[in-house]
């Protein structure tokens, strides 16, 4: 039997990416869908669904360990007043995030930001420029499998430690975690 959990894993992560651009949480050139091969700045963000499993229902699939990773530029510069400045940017940008990932409109229950997550998600299969921009146009394409998928349920987890790490360049690292269940489905 092909379970479809790699294709909603690639399409969980587009989804919560294009979230995070929407509310200016993060830009095309620092935030990154797993797996992704592009070169990663400091500071980044790289989204992993995780392994997922059925769940209630034909076609269902829950994810119980939606990994976004923050990296964040740890190194103090010259020009820097406060040598605490990386670790309060870093603070600041997770704190954007995760607001972005955490939105309610009935205090009880994250449903807003998963509609949001299925809206913006499909929207990346619609060429905006209606053909008029190749990039647009290709982008679109790209995430045409897009248009069959729906975020059922969202719910926030885990916001890890900062974590300093010194090495040849030092940064801030750390993890929120989330889980969800989703769909291959329109409706």
């Amino acid at each position: 039997m092909d379970y479809p959990n790699t294709d909603l894993q690639s399409k969980i992560d587009r989804a919560i990416r294009a979230v995070l651009l929407d509310q200016g949480a993060a830009t095309k050139e620092n935030c990154y869908a797993a797996p992704a091969s592009e070169a990663r700045i400091l500071t980044n963000c790289t989204i992993a669904s995780g392994d997922g499993h059925p769940f209630d229902g034909p076609g269902n699939w829950q994810f119980p360990n939606v990994t976004l990773n923050l990296r964040d530029d740890g190194s103090v510069q010259p020009d820097m007043a406060d040598a605490n400045q990386p670790r309060t940017d870093a603070n600041a940008r997770m704190t954007k995030i995760f607001n972005a990932l955490n939105r309610s409109d009935d205090e009880h229950t994250l449903y807003y930001t998963a509609t949001e997550i299925t809206r913006l998600g499909r929207l990346l299969s619609v060429d905006v420029s209606s053909g008029s921009d190749p990039t647009l146009a290709q982008e679109a394409a790209d995430n045409a499998d897009m248009a069959d998928f729906t975020m059922l349920w969202w719910e926030a987890g885990i916001v890890g430690t900062p974590v300093k790490h010194d090495s040849e360049t030092t940064f801030w690292e750390r993890d929120l975690q989330f889980s969800c269940v989703a769909c291959n489905a329109a409706f």
